[in-house]
């Protein structure tokens, strides 16, 4: 897509005290992987066709003779889709941080990250039924020649917003360590395309916290130098 435009900048600042404040923002483009997506519009009619019927002692419909004989469709066809308008996903990149140094070779920082994702890939059924009783199933259905419509499209989105306490001690005089700690929250309404919509003619309610959202996170690490070396 070449109306793809990613700028990118950032801002550093020294202040008194060994006092720095650093800010940046990003446009990232994602390549669009759609093979396995489009793969799927060769199992749709006259490539495939599915017949399903009812066969056994009771009510026999066919043999092996038979089988392939009939050619009608027992069953309306679920088929898939992709969107017409298939823009490239992008994410959206900020943060500011606040740093000090604290005591020789030690520097705290307090920082802020967000991200927002936009053009995310998903999958609807454009022809999911309302709810109702399950007699009247395909009756409800938007377009009744079809079963499910699956479409592949990129209307998704997500947002994070995340704040991070961090102290680094440089290794010196044998001693050097990280600790940090980060409080994050990530909404998305897709976080995973082989996951349909709960409702794909309501698609705000599928947002809420994405899969991998972990809202608490701790890092420790250290140097030691062993006076035997």
């Amino acid at each position: 897509d070449r109306n793809n435009f990613a700028p990118r900048i950032g801002v550093s600042v020294e202040g008194p005290r060994s006092t720095v404040i650093r800010a940046g923002y990003g446009i990232f483009y994602d390549t669009l992987a759609v093979g396995d997506s489009l793969f799927l519009l060769g199992l749709n009619p006259p490539f495939v066709t599915f017949v399903v019927r009812n066969n056994g002692d009771v009510l026999p419909q066919f043999n092996l003779e038979t089988a392939f004989t009939e050619t009608a469709s027992s069953t309306p066809p679920s088929i898939f889709s992709a969107s017409s308008n298939l823009r490239n996903p992008y994410v959206q990149h900020w943060d500011l941080s606040l740093e000090r140094e604290i005591a020789k070779n030690t520097v705290i920082a307090v920082s802020y990250l967000g991200e927002k994702g936009t053009r995310l890939r998903r999958q609807v059924n454009l022809n999911q039924p309302p709810a109702g009783v399950a007699v009247t199933l395909d009756e409800r259905r938007p377009y009744p020649k079809f079963r499910n419509i699956f479409q592949f499209e990129t209307s998704a989105s997500s947002i994070a917003h995340a704040g991070e306490l961090r102290v680094v001690r440089n290794f010196s005089s044998g001693l050097g360590f990280v600790a940090a700690y980060r409080y994050s929250k990530i909404l998305d309404d897709a976080t995973l395309i082989s996951m349909l919509p709960q409702d794909s003619h309501n698609l705000r309610g599928e947002r809420g916290p994405a899969d991998f959202d972990v809202r608490r996170s701790e890092e420790h690490t250290s140097e030691l130098q062993s006076p035997y070396v």
